[in-house]
């Protein structure tokens, strides 16, 4: 079932963790920007981020209360709650965020976000792994450059929230 109909760019949608909404990427209110889309007949559909930004790859938290982001024009992780609002920036660099299973922290890779394919590759070096409470607060390293070789990317915890699986390319 087709969901989104705009005539220009519609990427990385994400299921809300109850699967009553969708959040992506879209061109269709100027510049890049994430919206929420619910998938029940009548719902309201709203931007989350101001169009003239360049907002990539929303993250749903657990508990369907809020979207982290990747924004490229000024830069780092954002997270703002999901029925709209004023986002909070919660590091100054990073992309593809992704959150741990009870929503205290954000994993992110360091380096911006070169493709905008699901599938495209987490990111090259010198890309290291960061955390950060998803409230904000000092980003701290979780990999090393070189430790693995390769740049660090794509990260997602496990289920229980006490291990992350990236690439490394």
């Amino acid at each position: 079932m087709q969901v989104t109909s705009s005539a220009g760019l519609d990427i990385l949608p994400t299921f809300a963790p109850d699967g009553a909404s969708i959040a992506y990427t879209s061109d269709k209110g100027g510049g890049l920007q994430i919206w929420r889309k619910p998938l029940l007949a009548g719902g309201c559909e709203i931007p989350l981020a101001a169009p003239d930004r360049s907002a990539l790859g929303p993250a749903w938290s657990p508990d369907g209360s809020r979207i982290a982001y990747h924004d490229k024009e000024r830069a780092g992780i954002w997270v703002v709650p999901a029925t709209g609002g004023t986002a909070l920036q919660v590091s100054r660099f990073g992309s593809r965020p992704a959150w741990s299973p009870d929503g205290t922290w954000i994993v992110f890779q360091s380096e911006p976000l070169i493709d905008f394919a699901p599938s495209s590759p987490g990111s090259l070096p010198p890309s290291t792994l960061w955390l950060v409470p998803g409230t904000g607060g000092d980003p701290r390293p979780l990999t090393r450059p070189g430790s693995p070789a390769g740049g660090h990317g794509a990260p997602r915890f496990s289920s229980d929230g006490r291990r992350v699986v990236f690439s490394s390319y």
